[in-house]
């Protein structure tokens, strides 16, 4: 793989594919699906963006963080100290991951529903009208951004909208203030 393909890979994964936070569809047994939409604060930096993903991600690059260390030092090491040490590696990075994020992170905005097929529940079914509509609306802001159709301030102000949107729905539902 080449240098620059290779950064090019690297800064994909670090950067995501949107700078407003990230839509998650996690399908799971008997048909039941949890839409998940994560709004970072509009004005986000590119730094603290790739906080916030490093953190979000912990579950997954940790686990195979983990399984890698203990292969590698299994090999080198009495297993319990393998264990120990992949271990200990594990849980400080994830502590760092979420120290680093820790400025931006709880003003991160989610909106969760959890539908199941074959059930009709009133609430499911418009709350994931609410995800699917302002994911629609971000993705075209993206799109338009790109196209040079709106400006970066307009874009902003559209992603402003949208993270108050979930802001106020997150709050509706919990009832939190």
């Amino acid at each position: 793989m080449s240098g620059g393909l290779s950064a090019r890979w690297w800064t994909r994964i670090l950067d995501g594919s949107r700078r407003w936070g990230a839509i998650d569809v996690q399908p799971s047994r008997w048909g039941v699906t949890r839409y998940r939409l994560i709004v970072y604060p509009p004005g986000v930096t590119d730094d603290e963006r790739r906080r916030l993903r490093l953190w979000r991600g912990y579950p997954a690059w940790g686990a195979l963080m983990w399984i890698a260390s203990e292969i590698v030092l299994t090999h080198g090491t009495a297993p319990f100290t393998a264990l120990l040490i992949s271990t200990s590696a594990t849980v400080i990075a994830g502590c760092a991951a979420t120290m680093r994020a820790a400025d931006t992170r709880g003003r991160v905005r989610t909106l969760t529903v959890t539908t199941v097929s074959g059930y009709h529940d009133p609430e499911s079914v418009a709350r994931f009208g609410k995800i699917k509509t302002l994911v629609g609306v971000l993705a075209d802001a993206d799109d338009a951004l790109r196209a040079g159709t709106i400006t970066p301030v307009h874009y902003e102000a559209i992603w402003w909208d949208i993270y108050r949107q979930v802001d106020d729905e997150h709050h509706t539902v919990t009832g939190a203030r």
